[in-house]
């Protein structure tokens, strides 16, 4: 029963990848926002008594912004959230045996302004040295002009075609 409570096998394999997350994400995010922002991921909270209690916790350290992850704007949020999810991909594809050759990101620019977008475009032209393919579903058609190539579904009438542009 212990071994497989918070403070068994699970904690021991988080702390295990905690400082890999820990680098990974604040790499990112110091891409997406300008060292502004710092992400902590910690398997240990401190309580009132000073005792250390088993707890997967993401700090946030916003220099500009809240200290907590509510407390930051949509675009910080998004931007915080965009790092933590590479840095979990990074993990995956660091642990993986097989390569990876395609990756899917579903609506990664929603919340973000334009530099934000610019950003994330940055660092998915740099994911590109990892992986063969990248597919982004957007809705937003601005993001057209940073890719190659992009299909187009339109519906009409219920019938929905898809077609390749770029």
């Amino acid at each position: 029963v212990q071994a497989f409570g918070n403070s068994g096998i699970k904690s021991y394999l988080l702390d295990a990848v905690i400082p890999f997350l820990n680098k990974r994400a604040n790499y990112y995010l110091s891409q997406l926002s300008g060292n502004t922002t710092e992400i902590e991921f910690s398997t240990q909270t401190k309580l009132s008594s000073g005792e250390l209690r088993d707890k997967f916790e993401v700090r946030i350290a916003n220099g500009v912004g809240g200290d907590s992850y509510k407390s930051n704007s949509t675009g910080e949020r998004r931007r915080i959230d965009v790092a933590i999810f590479l840095a979990l991909q990074d993990l995956v594809l660091s642990r993986s045996n097989v390569k990876l050759n395609i990756l899917l990101y579903d609506e990664v620019f929603d919340g973000l302004d334009g530099v934000g977008c610019e950003n994330v475009v940055n660092l998915l032209r740099e994911m590109t040295k990892k992986v063969d393919s990248i597919f982004v579903i957007s809705h937003n058609d601005n993001l057209k002009v940073h890719f190659d190539k992009f299909l187009v579904a339109d519906k009409t009438n219920g019938e929905t075609k898809i077609y390749l542009e770029g």
